[in-house]
């Protein structure tokens, strides 16, 4: 119970006092977002915002004012989860219910980890000083 109580603490110290909720609607073409969406925001330029959904994902660089649907390999795929490397900004992990997926810029462009299942992958974190992906299965 203490390490939760600590890394509450920790957490604590590191979020903004100050925190802004807007409506925000994301099209992609005929499809209508509906039912998730998995936001990602890069930890040095919280402008950045990714925002996954079951119809496609989207980028804003604005802090969500507007928004720019990602075109690619993520077009038919549900995104369950999101991650921004810490380090690499624009590496962007996506758990999908096909695998997961990484971009090494900015969500142009995506692969599929060849080495995990093509299942639900609906929870992501990142240790980069161990150098460690964790994907949760559904």
């Amino acid at each position: 119970m203490r390490q939760v109580h600590d890394a509450s603490e920790q957490l604590g110290r590191h979020c903004s006092a100050a925190v802004e909720l807007r409506d925000v609607t994301l099209s992609f073409g005929k499809k209508e977002v509906l039912k998730r969406i998995s936001l990602a925001v890069d930890p040095k330029e919280p402008a950045v915002v990714y925002a996954g959904t079951d119809a496609g994902l989207s980028k804003s660089t604005n802090a969500g004012t507007t928004w720019q649907p990602l075109q690619g390999a993520l077009d038919d795929v549900r995104i369950e989860a999101l991650a921004v490397d810490p380090e690499y900004r624009q590496t962007v992990i996506a758990g999908t219910d096909q695998g997961v997926y990484w971009s090494t810029d900015g969500g142009d462009r995506w692969r599929r980890f060849p080495h995990l299942p093509p299942r639900t992958f609906d929870a992501l974190a990142m240790d980069r000083s161990a150098g460690l992906l964790y994907a949760g299965l559904a």
